[in-house]
């Protein structure tokens, strides 16, 4: 066939228009005769695209211009960042000495003042830093080192630093709760900016939750994904401002009834400096209940060797509506999956990129960018063409995902056996490992309470660590009743104390008969009850007799996993919390 060109340029007296051209044959049908006269004739179609060139010219001028402003915004920031610096070392180190008074004595309203003095020099140091380390990473001046980090050290660090900064609240040692799974000894970061990600958290979930509640940080394994996860009890974030919370000099409260201080860079920084460790920053959230943000960094890779083939347990979940955001965390945990959330079309390409989560959820309603855009841009880009989008949405939808591509559809509202029909179809199942959920445990519960001093009563366990970590409780009343339940759930261990009845040898031998109860780890908690279980065979029996006090939980809990790990052979830091 001839080579027509695709555009054609023209002056006609003195004005000059530009053409697209489109070529068809007129003999592109068969079986019509009339067109095998027109062998060989070709219709060539032009549009006049002049004004719209001219358009594509005058923005991309003015995206140039825009680039170079903002680049100069950028080195401006950071020379007056710079600048600052000095000035402001300068006011914070003699603020320190007046308050010190290691130039001489204060008065009480002068020691005051000097405090006063040295504390806003700091704030405004760190909000310095803070603008001075965004344009950097804007600009891509800012070079991370990374070297082996001990993570529990760090920890203590940043507990260390938000204490030194809140010493007014006295709660602080109390409300704290650090946990860190077993196994777990070194991350590889740059420590530095590791422990600033930390701190700008941790500094938030104290800020946010009042006198009484807790905080903490929890480290654990998720697949090739190491999860630093900052909790609290606090305020919360409004639903409203949830899509919003990385956005530039973002506030909570309105500017002008303010209780916090802070200019609202400490999220967006943490972000983007997860993300330069190629990691990222997620959080869920409910008002006036808490929230917690999941700081994802890829595993130290000399230790994720092994783990190299094991299928991706990470889903993104593109939602901006909380209450679905919770469903679906929790139907995913219960499925043995960890779920990151996006709540805006810009957030999730970005976390589907960085990421590569094992499949998408995504609800078309997004705020910034529409939720079909979204699927298009994750379909034609190279590194995320290939991954599993499911689209949430009413059913007239449907055709709409199907004809944009993607891969299922799911109706809410988020069942766990909606989800579990929607991945089976949709991505290719995960082998299963035991221990992804945190475990069931079945205690068998009686009303005979001897007068044994060394009894372990159950109530110090409820109110603790365990329900704190999500383990599963179901209770049974009977032998019959436990293996009708042990049948239904999947039960982990038996948790039993001498209160299940006045004869122990004959309740513990109709026990061992149940071929259903015999096959679980008995876990007894007395010595009593320890003692008989021990001279019935076919009992795999393994005492905790550490006394009814909190800061003895974690003897239960290595019992428990010492328990399982006999059982099914599988290390307890295999459990994803």
């Amino acid at each position: 066939p001839p080579l027509f060109p695709q555009r054609l340029e023209t002056v006609t007296s003195g004005l000059a228009k530009t053409w697209r051209l489109l070529s068809v044959p007129l003999n592109w049908a068969d079986n019509y005769p009339l067109l095998e006269k027109t062998s060989g004739l070709w219709l060539l179609l032009a549009t006049d695209i002049t004004e719209q060139q001219q358009y594509c010219q005058e923005l991309a001028v003015k995206n140039a211009d825009l680039v170079h402003l903002n680049r100069l915004k950028d080195e401006f920031l950071a020379c007056v960042s710079h600048e600052f610096k000095s000035p402001l070392t300068a006011v914070i180190g003699l603020s320190n000495l007046l308050r010190e008074q290691k130039i001489g004595e204060l008065n009480p309203r002068q020691s005051k003042y000097a405090d006063l003095i040295y504390r806003s020099g700091r704030q405004l140091m760190a909000l310095v830093n803070d603008l001075l380390d965004l344009t950097r990473l804007e600009t891509g001046q800012l070079k991370l080192t990374f070297t082996r980090v001990k993570i529990d050290r760090l920890c203590q660090r940043v507990y260390d630093i938000i204490v030194d900064k809140y010493p007014q609240r006295l709660d602080l040692p109390g409300s704290y709760r650090l946990d860190i799974e077993s196994g777990l000894d070194y991350a590889l970061a740059d420590e530095a900016r590791l422990q600033q990600m930390l701190v700008n958290l941790l500094d938030n979930a104290v800020k946010f939750t009042i006198d009484g509640g807790n905080f903490g940080i929890k480290v654990n394994r998720w697949e090739n994904w190491l999860a630093f996860t900052v909790w609290d009890t606090g305020i919360g974030i409004p639903e409203e401002s949830q899509h919003l919370i990385f956005q530039k000099f973002q506030q909570l409260e309105s500017p002008f009834t303010r209780q916090f201080e802070g200019a609202g860079l400490g999220l967006l920084l943490s972000q983007k400096l997860a993300r330069c460790h190629g990691g990222d920053l997620s959080f869920v959230s409910k008002d006036r209940e808490g929230s917690q943000f999941t700081l994802l960094l890829p595993v130290d890779p000399q230790a994720a060797e092994q783990e190299s083939a094991t299928p991706q347990r990470l889903v993104l979940v593109v939602e901006a509506n909380p209450q679905v955001i919770e469903q679906f965390v929790d139907r995913l945990s219960e499925l043995g999956l960890k779920a990151i959330i996006a709540r805006s079309g810009t957030e999730a390409i970005e976390k589907a990129r960085q990421l590569k989560p094992r499949c998408v959820f995504l609800n078309p309603n997004l705020p910034l960018l529409s939720g079909w855009d979204v699927l298009t841009l994750l379909k034609s880009h190279p590194q995320t063409k290939d991954m599993k989008v499911i689209v949430t949405a009413a059913d007239s939808e449907r055709n709409r995902s199907q004809q944009q591509g993607a891969d299922s559809f799911l109706v809410p509202p988020i069942t766990s056996a909606a989800l579990q029909a929607c991945l089976n179809l949709t991505v290719s199942p995960i082998p299963s490992r035991k221990r992804r959920t945190a475990p069931t445990l079945l205690r068998l519960h009686g009303h005979y309470a001897p007068n044994f001093s060394d009894l372990s009563s159950f109530s110090w366990i409820w109110n603790n660590q365990l329900v704190r970590e999500n383990y599963r409780f179901i209770e049974a009343d009977s032998c019959e009743q436990a293996e009708l339940l042990a049948g239904v759930w999947e039960v982990d261990a038996i948790l039993i104390d001498s209160s299940i009845a006045e004869d122990l040898y004959s309740y513990l031998q109709t026990l061992s008969e149940s071929q259903t109860l015999a096959n679980l780890p008995l876990v007894t908690l007395d010595v009593a009850v320890t003692e008989v279980a021990n001279q019935i065979p076919g009992l795999a029996v393994f005492p905790c007799l550490a006394p009814p006090t909190e800061n003895r939980i974690e003897q239960l809990l290595k019992v428990i996993e010492t328990a399982d790990l006999a059982f099914s052979g599988h290390l307890s830091g295999d459990r994803v919390l």
